[in-house]
């Protein structure tokens, strides 16, 4: 085994962490969807439908990631290579969720731009490190671990919106409203 080997194998522990968090609450998302399937029904604008796609990918993104650290004997271009091409994509989908949101009549909070911005700037530290990684280069390790664990948290923001979002509303009739 190379040391280049060796040492992505000492990270194991963390990405095998990463991966069951991550395939958690990838799994957790499906069983939020399927208790609110009657919101992204309803929803006329796709504004719940995109943030259910942006949560999706939010959470599989790390998992994919912690997945490539996982493969035996990993090299460098067998690391660099596929952490590019999720960076990559993660930075692409993102500029489009971007200019849909542009796109709307009603331009959602400041919040919101925000959030996705924080989002793509892990994505941007993912393509940078996975750079390093296809040279061979090992001392960038920590700030992978850091890059992962931002877009986790990223991901995480944006299901607790989508929760938020999609919560029932409470029917309130005209006269019926709550006394103070």
């Amino acid at each position: 085994m190379s040391d280049f080997s060796t040492t992505i194998s000492q990270w194991n522990v963390f990405y095998a962490t990463t991966a069951g968090v991550s395939a958690t609450l990838l799994g957790l998302l499906f069983v939020g969807i399927t208790f609110r399937i009657d919101v992204l029904r309803r929803d006329t604008n796709s504004n719940v439908h995109s943030q259910v796609l942006q949560t999706y990918w939010g959470f599989a993104y790390p998992l994919l990631t912690s997945f490539v650290f996982l493969m035996p004997n990993q090299t460098p271009s067998g690391l660099g290579i596929p952490l590019l091409a999720i960076g990559v994509t993660g930075v692409l989908s993102n500029i489009q969720v971007f200019i849909r949101l542009f796109q709307r009549a009603d331009h959602p909070p400041l919040t919101v731009y925000l959030r996705d911005s924080a989002r793509i700037a892990g994505y941007f530290a993912l393509i940078y490190l996975a750079a390093l990684a296809y040279q061979g280069q090992t001392y960038w390790l920590y700030f992978m671990g850091g890059a992962v664990l931002w877009l986790l948290g990223t991901a995480t923001s944006r299901a607790f919106a989508l929760v938020m979002d999609a919560r029932p509303q409470p029917d309130v009739k005209p006269g019926d409203e709550p006394h103070p």
